[in-house]
């Protein structure tokens, strides 16, 4: 397990929808770049779960100095397991929160079956 902890600039940057992900309503100009000063908090886990089984994780979590109370989430997962000699299968599930884009959380869950073979 991997952690770490600091500030952090994130930058949105938009073409087509500056509202409301980008544009500061306080100003009269449309902006389509924005600027956020915060804390980052990073963590990486890496575990086998068996011989042919593995979580790999990451969670990111950001809060703009602004507003603390308001945290960006960046949950990603994934469990790989080899089912055979040739192949394996890949379940990924993410969550993703942003106040600044949604007031809803957003996931995404993906279901892979690969076929693995070595030439050499």
């Amino acid at each position: 397990i991997l952690t770490r902890l600091g500030g952090a600039l994130k930058q949105t940057l938009t073409r087509d929808f500056p509202t409301p992900y980008s544009d500061d309503p306080d100003t009269e100009k449309l902006e389509k770049l924005k600027f956020e000063v915060g804390v980052e908090s990073v963590t990486d886990v890496n575990l086998a779960l068996s011989q042919t089984t593995g979580l790999k994780s990451k969670l990111e979590l950001f809060s703009a100095l602004e507003g603390l109370k308001d945290v960006d989430v960046n949950w990603d997962n994934l469990i790989s397991a080899k089912i055979s000699k040739y192949f394996n299968v890949n379940f990924n599930l993410k969550l993703f929160y942003d106040r600044d884009i949604s007031s809803k959380r957003q996931i995404k869950q993906a279901l892979a079956l690969g076929l693995s073979y070595n030439f050499l």
